[in-house]
């Protein structure tokens, strides 16, 4: 079952909106995003959409916020539902009756379709009754477009479901379970395992020729969960400048778990070769341009050379 959660008026919210996309694949990790704001999640066959999109508005609503979800046999008819029947799931055996009756104007809003004016003028106003048109006079009408409108009509996907493939650079110690330590660790020694952690960080990110934005850093006290992120203005893989951004962070009690994440992450540019200061023709030329300067000013004339120099001058 896919289903669709989209957040309303979320703009300027786009770190809230990362911690509840979190929070969905914390459900599934089969997800495809929309937009910042909205996502179709495909859940295990054994999870109740029900129960995960009441706990997704339950998140909204913590964070003042509102939303809407519906779920279904397709994205198509997961994100109809929303827009339709929030709070609903379809099942596969009432997707054609849940279709039946909605207006051929949701696939204009949805996909800005203009043939659906066109539709309308013939008298095609419900899903319904596009499903009932044959093919071929749909072809004969639309042409090319006509194989996308019958697959619309059927509650058919134009784009399969295409899961992210979400990019993890991550670090995490538990202090409890590793049986060479099974204490809580504090200060100094727990800027030990931040230099650690950070190395581990700055290679997954050269590995992945990545840089990032942000380091979250999260640790566990007395079974209580912390948090806080460090912004970097430029991205940056390197760990020295994480080190001393995140060590004003690092708590100063004993903490038992440790969890270093990487976050907005860009593209790391190779840097461009200085093409002339590496030519080594031109390294040669400017050499000898430096050793015949030096030579040129190092010329004088005697004083006898300069009074031979006017006499010529004078009389010649």
């Amino acid at each position: 079952m896919i289903v669709y959660c989209s957040i309303e008026h979320a703009g300027g919210k786009e770190k809230i909106c990362e911690r509840l996309l979190q929070f969905c694949y914390g459900w599934t990790g089969q997800i495809e995003i929309e937009t910042a704001y909205a996502w179709y999640c495909r859940l295990p066959d054994h999870f109740i959409p029900a129960e995960f999109g009441t706990q997704f508005l339950s998140q909204l609503k913590a964070r003042q916020l509102s939303g809407r979800w519906g779920a279904g046999a397709t994205k198509l008819i997961a994100k109809l539902a929303a827009l339709t029947r929030p709070s609903t799931s379809v099942s596969e055996s009432d997707s054609q009756a849940f279709l039946g009756e909605l207006p051929v104007t949701l696939l204009d809003a949805l996909f800005e379709l203009p043939e659906v004016s066109q539709l309308q003028r013939l008298g095609i106003n419900t899903f319904k009754a596009l499903s009932l048109v044959p093919f071929k006079a749909l072809q004969l009408q639309f042409g090319d477009a006509a194989e996308n409108i019958a697959k619309l009509a059927r509650g058919q996907d134009l784009q399969p479901f295409t899961p992210e493939k979400p990019i993890v650079i991550c670090w995490e110690i538990d202090f409890l379970t590793d049986p060479e330590i099974a204490m809580p660790v504090a200060r100094p020694q727990l800027d030990l395992f931040l230099k650690k952690g950070l190395s581990e960080i700055e290679h997954q990110l050269r590995s992945a020729q990545l840089l990032a934005a942000k380091i979250r850093l999260e640790w566990q006290h007395e079974h209580t969960d912390f948090g806080l992120i460090r912004k970097f203005d430029p991205p940056t893989a390197a760990k020295d400048v994480f080190y001393r951004s995140v060590l004003t962070i690092l708590p100063e009690y004993p903490i038992e778990l440790l969890r270093i994440t990487g976050l907005d992450f860009s593209p790391q540019l190779p840097k461009q070769l200085d093409i002339f200061g590496q030519n080594p023709t031109r390294r040669k030329i400017e050499s000898l341009k430096s050793q015949l300067s030096a030579g040129l000013v190092q010329l004088k004339l005697s004083r006898r050379e300069k009074i031979l120099a006017m006499w010529e001058q004078s009389h010649l």
